[in-house]
């Protein structure tokens, strides 16, 4: 079985219905976590879930709470899900883990939402909006294009990590949160160097598993 963590930061905002759709859609857990980064600790005291991991007495914004999360996670796998997203479909995490048994050689994988920034609506699906800018940025510095393979079970890459909800692997833990600016981009750097790559459950074009509704929350908080 796996733990799940959700990060939080907006109390009531998000985390309710984020927490009503892992309950609903997600089988193959044990243990619900919320990492919660609003500073508030009588919000935090009337959570229903297995364990509150407070970040701090007051906000300390993403690189710190994604910090706390690793330490939480002391090396295991762990499913990670950001409170702004809702999960649309049944998923049974036995399914990501055969990804990752089968795949060692990843750090993710991730579930598939539907298009969210301009972007990614323009270039069709969240994958190809990845691919074509990872590669842009690529293409600038010098460096070689992404690698991406289809397996029957998951697209991998090597355009670096995501945090939209993700099986995270034992080999990807193992390795320390970044403490720095744009930390999950540092992260995707760190694991490549390392010799990780990542995945997208499924295959591109696939009906999304998760939707992304946080518009409000990247107007109104500290670096997420």
């Amino acid at each position: 079985m796996t733990p799940v963590v959700v990060l939080s930061n907006r109390k009531s905002l998000y985390l309710p219905d984020c927490l009503a759709s892992i309950r609903e859609h997600l089988t193959g857990f044990d243990w619900l976590t919320v990492v919660d980064d609003s500073g508030d600790d009588t919000w935090r005291r009337g959570l229903d879930v297995d364990m509150v991991v407070s970040v701090g007495d007051q906000p300390r914004g993403y690189t710190q709470a994604m910090r706390t999360v690793w330490r939480y996670a002391a090396g295991d796998r762990f499913l990670l899900i950001e409170e702004d997203f809702r999960l649309l479909r049944p998923v049974d995490l036995a399914d990501l883990h055969t990804v990752l048994d089968t795949h060692p050689q990843l750090a993710q994988v991730a579930l598939q939402r539907g298009p969210w920034y301009p972007n990614e609506k323009q270039a069709g699906s969240v994958l190809a909006a990845q691919r074509a800018r990872v590669d842009r940025d690529r293409a600038k510095a010098g460096r070689p294009p992404t690698v991406w393979t289809v397996h029957s079970d998951c697209v991998e890459h090597d355009a670096g990590v995501t945090c939209n909800p993700a099986l995270w692997s034992t080999a990807a833990v193992e390795h320390d949160w970044p403490d720095t600016r744009w930390s999950e981009e540092a992260m995707g750097d760190q694991l490549s160097t390392a010799g990780l790559s990542s995945a997208w459950y499924g295959r591109d074009g696939d009906a999304p598993h998760v939707e992304h509704v946080g518009s409000v929350r990247a107007e109104h908080s500290t670096g997420y």
